[in-house]
C-alpha cells in the first residue's frame, strides 16, 4: 500500500487495507501483510464497538458529547475491544477465542521474522505454513466482524 500525504500534512494509507494486505502477502512482505491485516480488523472491532453504542444508547448525531466520546475519548485496543465485543455478545466465546489466538499469532510470527534474521535460533524460526495458516485465519476473522455490521 502507498501512503499519501493530505495537504493538511496528515498521512493516510491510500486504497482498500484487506487488499492492499493481501498484495503484501503475495509478495512475501509477511510483516507488512500481518500489521494491515491486524489493524483492519482492530478497526472492524472499534467499528462494531461504536455501532453498538449508536444503535443501543440511542444516540443520536446532535449528541455531539457522546459522539466525541465515543470517537476520541476512548481508548481502544486489540484485546479491550475483543473483550467489549464479547460482553456485549456481538461475538461469542469461540469467536474471541479466534480474535486472542491471531493476535498472539501475529505477534508470534512478526516476532520470529525479526528475531531469526539476528538470532538464527530453532526457537525463533517461523515456517511458510504458520505464516500461510495465520494469514487465513486472519481474514477469516476480519469478514467475520465486516458481516456482523451489516446486521447491527
Amino acid at each position: 500500500m502507498k501512503v499519501k500525504e493530505l495537504v493538511d500534512g496528515t498521512l493516510i494509507l491510500e486504497g482498500n487495507i484487506l487488499e492492499g494486505a493481501e498484495e503484501a502477502f503475495r509478495d512475501t512482505r509477511y510483516i507488512e501483510a500481518f500489521t494491515l491485516l491486524h489493524a483492519y480488523i482492530d478497526w472492524w472491532m472499534t467499528d462494531l464497538i461504536q455501532l453498538r453504542r449508536l444503535i443501543y444508547n440511542g444516540a443520536k448525531t446532535s449528541e455531539v458529547d457522546e459522539l466525541d466520546e465515543l470517537h476520541f475519548k476512548n481508548e481502544y485496543r486489540f484485546r479491550k475491544s475483543g473483550k467489549c465485543l464479547l460482553d456485549s455478545e456481538i461475538i461469542d466465546a469461540k469467536q474471541y477465542g479466534s480474535l486472542i489466538h491471531f493476535n498472539k499469532l501475529r505477534d508470534k510470527i512478526i516476532h520470529r521474522l525479526v528475531m531469526y534474521s539476528v538470532q538464527p535460533y530453532e526457537r525463533n524460526k517461523v515456517t511458510k505454513p504458520e505464516i500461510i495458516q495465520g494469514f487465513e485465519e486472519g481474514k477469516a476473522l476480519a469478514h467475520l466482524l465486516e458481516e456482523k455490521t451489516t446486521h447491527a
